[in-house]
């Protein structure tokens, strides 16, 4: 009888032989033993195979099917689906690294609660050079994350474990009409079939490079993000007067307008789609912790005395004296830094938050 593996570990990887054994080895070398490596190799032109055959030769939990031609991403993790076996499905980017507990850790969460359906972490994320640019703040509760997809992607896609079988009964895949945003497309579908989590410590390292999809297509990311959004909204029942008001502003607010090439712009219409989900939604505004996301979205926008007025006009009306407080002493220290003259002025103002 064939042994089945509480984990499939699904990779497609196309030309990331400088990364890729760095890859499989943080794959191969976790604490948890009890998994199969699923890894599509698309066409690579580089010696991405020949890593992969020799690594696949000291360890017979990793399988190897080679795409003829580059086919994409989306087509390569599909399959992969089809070919899997194990309990939980865990993603894994080629580029990128796990903790050697990260698996343990996912079995854990979901052996410990029988209606999580998905559950990602915290990552590092690294610059080209390897250097830690900065550790990921995301959204950690089950109310968070669904609070956070009408903003982003609430999980980073290689850090993600989920339930097979009802991935399988549910007829849930990637939807080959995304080029990129695959992931939060397929995540916006999969919480309607169970709760979520993201575990807060960090339990992968991601890489930004030059070869990355995020880097190579940043228009096409943009635009189906949006995409993603708008068809979020477009399913969020009306029987309950929290997700009517969250129905009606989504509606009311005119995301199609953003496809932006410049990431401040696209930063601030983050902000003032933040605005109009959450903070015209008294019920959702008190769960979640509005000042700390306008904070973050003010720091890759506001670089000019101009943009603050302009924000501070637009969440004057909308949110509370104490989060407005809160919200201008963090713009006003990023404007005075953007100034350069952050220093002394930015202490006096950390005094009073």
């Amino acid at each position: 009888m064939t042994h089945q593996p509480t984990i499939s570990v699904l990779m497609s990887v196309y030309n990331q032989a400088a990364f890729v054994m760095e890859a499989l080895s943080s794959i191969l070398d976790q604490d948890f033993v009890d998994f199969e490596l699923l890894v599509v190799d698309d066409g690579s032109t580089d010696d991405t195979v020949e890593i992969l055959i020799d690594t696949q030769s000291n360890d017979d939990r990793l399988q190897i099917f080679t795409n003829p031609t580059n086919i994409g991403l989306t087509r390569s993790l599909n399959f992969a689906l089809t070919k899997a076996s194990g309990q939980f499905i865990a993603r894994m980017d080629a580029d990128d690294i796990c903790f050697p507990d990260r698996f343990s850790k996912q079995v854990y969460e979901f052996e410990n609660n029988s209606d999580l359906m998905i559950c990602g972490s915290n990552a590092v994320f690294l610059d080209e050079t390897s250097s830690v640019e900065y550790p990921s703040n995301l959204p950690v509760t089950d109310q968070e994350i669904r609070c956070f997809f009408l903003l982003g992607n609430p999980f980073v896609h290689s850090s993600v474990m989920l339930r097979l079988d009802r991935l399988r009964q549910s007829g849930l895949k990637y939807d080959l009409s995304y080029r990129t945003a695959q992931d939060y497309e397929l995540w916006s579908r999969v919480i309607n079939y169970g709760s979520c989590k993201n575990i807060k410590t960090e339990l992968i390292t991601c890489r930004k490079h030059h070869n990355s999809i995020s880097h190579l297509d940043k228009v096409q990311q943009i635009t189906d993000q949006i995409r993603v959004r708008n068809t979020f909204i477009s399913r969020l029942p009306k029987d309950n007067n929290t997700k009517a008001t969250l129905y009606e502003a989504g509606k009311n607010t005119n995301l199609n307008s953003d496809i932006y090439t410049d990431e401040k712009q696209a930063a601030e219409c983050h902000l003032r789609t933040a605005i109009s989900l959450y903070l015209t939604n008294p019920a959702l505004s008190s769960d979640y912790n509005m000042t700390h996301i306008l904070g973050q979205y003010v720091k890759a926008t506001v670089t000019t005395p101009k943009q603050l007025l302009n924000i501070t006009r637009l969440v004057w009306p909308l949110i509370s004296f104490r989060s407005l407080r809160l919200l201008m002493i963090h713009t006003t220290t990023r404007v005075l830094h953007s100034f350069r003259i952050g220093g002394f002025a930015a202490i006096r103002l950390s005094i009073f938050s």
